[in-house]
């Protein structure tokens, strides 16, 4: 398989798909987890899917879901710590374990010496370590990296469910006012690397364990914004909040965005999607030797009237006057050029009284309004197993699902004309040539190997 990179994986039709499922315990003696990963693939009888989201009303907001992790249990392995048949007799509780997911493809050859051997990628392939933003893979298959969090119940048909949250779960967990650290000069990035050197008091990391223990899985980009409303943790702009809230609300502030990447890496980086087209997507009617023909049906095609806005308001000051909010509109007029008039007049309402200044919340609102004022289609559709893809990519969409494609004529409804033609039959055909998307929802089916998208055109 050698470098076999992401699009001909996906489109060799010789290739089979694999996944394992990893845990790491915690030590009894040290709280710390263990070192190595111990895998758990062949007690899973369901997989449960990976779903990442996000929307173009709040582009500082990026969500991964959990999984539900359906376990055989016949000999006992996910019972109780207290149980010696249990993995994690003589470890610490079952809340909190590592967990990780891996994907991706292999095939099996075999050599002159009639030795079988199994070829694996990503493995000496690439997956996309850098950010989101790249064909090929870097050296790691892991798709989701996250925590058990929530009840382990046994039941009497020998299996258990392991509700499996994402990674953010320990921030959203944590309350921000039990931070130390914080100072009058706190800038956003700043307020990430102290979450990264955050300790109990005693010299021991409270979030790094969870993210390799080390400094190597942060990938935090400079800021310069001042938030003096987080100076102290008796803040009232901490009060009630968790850390993961106020994590959100200073990537939004800075338009950055704020996440855990598929592999487990914490990024803090600037919300820029990719420039160019990441991955292309071939149906009905259409080939690529490149990429395959990957879709296998469309749900929708259709105007996305949900999100569209005429005027975004923005509230960056507690108080209410004019001087709080930035606002952006479009003018309304009778006619049939005006989009206001047309699909009427719709109120997108923010509120982050996190933005700094009044100039950072009106390009905020200028970024926003400029998605959001214009009409544009969303397109639903199921592909194969395509494990690589992210939200700030972008995609190009070839299809036409009309009968026979074609630009001639295709039956001639032209009262019998002597050219004996056929007439234009495409009628509602869905008919794409490279326009392009981007990614409001990944959802990545582990049991079916098969995707399912929602992308929004460009």
């Amino acid at each position: 398989m050698g470098t076999l990179g992401i699009t001909g994986a996906c489109a060799n039709p010789n290739l089979n798909v694999y996944r394992r499922a990893f845990i790491k315990r915690k030590s009894l003696s040290t709280g710390l987890f263990e070192s190595t990963w111990t895998e758990i693939t062949s007690d899973i009888k369901k997989w449960g899917s990976v779903k990442m989201t996000t929307d173009v009303t709040r582009p500082g907001k990026l969500t991964i879901d959990g999984i539900r992790l359906s376990v055989q249990n016949t000999d006992g392995k996910f019972n109780a710590p207290d149980n010696e048949s249990s993995l994690w007799y003589g470890y610490g509780s079952q809340q909190r374990t590592l967990v990780k997911v891996s994907a991706g493809f292999y095939r099996d050859t075999q050599s002159s010496s009639l030795i079988w051997n199994r070829l694996k990628a990503p493995g000496t392939a690439y997956w996309d370590e850098d950010r989101w933003d790249q064909v090929n893979w870097d050296q790691d298959d892991v798709i989701f990296t996250g925590i058990i969090s929530g009840d382990v119940i046994l039941g009497d048909n020998q299996e258990v469910q392991l509700q499996v949250k994402p990674l953010m779960q320990v921030f959203k967990d944590f309350p921000a006012p039990m931070l130390t650290g914080l100072n009058d000069s706190i800038t956003a990035s700043g307020f990430m690397t102290l979450l990264r050197d955050q300790t109990d008091g005693s010299g021991n990391f409270l979030f790094r364990p969870f993210f390799g223990d080390t400094t190597t899985y942060w990938d935090i980009s400079a800021t310069s914004n001042i938030f003096s409303a987080i100076s102290t943790n008796t803040s009232d702009s901490l009060k009630g909040k968790s850390v993961f809230d106020v994590m959100e609300s200073l990537a939004e502030a800075e338009r950055f965005l704020c996440y855990i990447d598929n592999s487990g890496v914490f990024r803090f980086t600037p919300n820029t999607a990719s420039a160019s087209v990441d991955f292309q997507f071939y149906g009905v009617n259409k080939f690529n030797s490149n990429y395959g023909h990957g879709i296998k049906s469309i749900g929708r095609y259709s105007y996305d009237q949900g999100r569209y806005y005429s005027r975004v308001e923005v509230k960056f000051r507690e108080e209410s006057t004019t001087t709080s909010y930035s606002i952006v509109q479009s003018g309304l007029t009778i006619t049939s050029a005006n989009a206001a008039w047309q699909y009427g007049q719709k109120s997108l309402n923010i509120e982050n009284l996190f933005i700094p200044t009044s100039t950072a919340a009106a390009t905020i609102a200028q970024s926003i309004y400029t998605d959001v004022t214009s009409l544009r289609r969303v397109l639903e559709f199921k592909s194969s197993f395509v494990p690589h893809l992210n939200l700030l990519d972008k995609i190009s969409v070839y299809i036409d699902t009309s009968d026979i494609p074609s630009t001639e004529t295709l039956w001639d409804l032209n009262d019998w004309d002597t050219e004996l033609t056929w007439d234009d039959s495409r009628g509602n055909a869905i008919i794409l040539e490279g326009q392009e998307f981007k990614f409001l929802s990944i959802d990545i089916n582990l049991d079916t190997f098969e995707t399912s998208y929602v992308a929004r055109e460009l």
